[in-house]
């Protein structure tokens, strides 16, 4: 797992794992959820179950939008994802 800053720089490297461990199982077991403070705000890939963790260092996990399931996304969809990513 890496953490990455808005400006670039990796401000977190987890020691590999080996085998299916889950992403939850990392971050719990990694220092990655001692390093947030609160008011962190943590992009996440959907799947990346890790809610419960990060509120606890009072941190906030957002998730871009998913086409899963549809043809495409919707425009306000659209603009909250690009503006997560700027």
């Amino acid at each position: 797992m890496i953490g990455i800053t808005p400006q670039g720089t990796v401000s977190f490297m987890s020691n590999g794992w080996g085998g299916r461990v889950s992403d939850k199982h990392l971050a719990a077991n990694s220092k990655f959820i001692s390093r947030l403070i609160h008011g962190d705000l943590v992009l996440a890939d959907g799947g990346f179950e890790i809610q419960g963790l990060v509120a606890i260092a009072g941190a906030e996990v957002q998730y871009p939008a998913f086409t899963r399931g549809k043809g495409q996304l919707g425009s306000t969809e659209v603009k909250a994802t690009r503006k997560m990513s700027c």
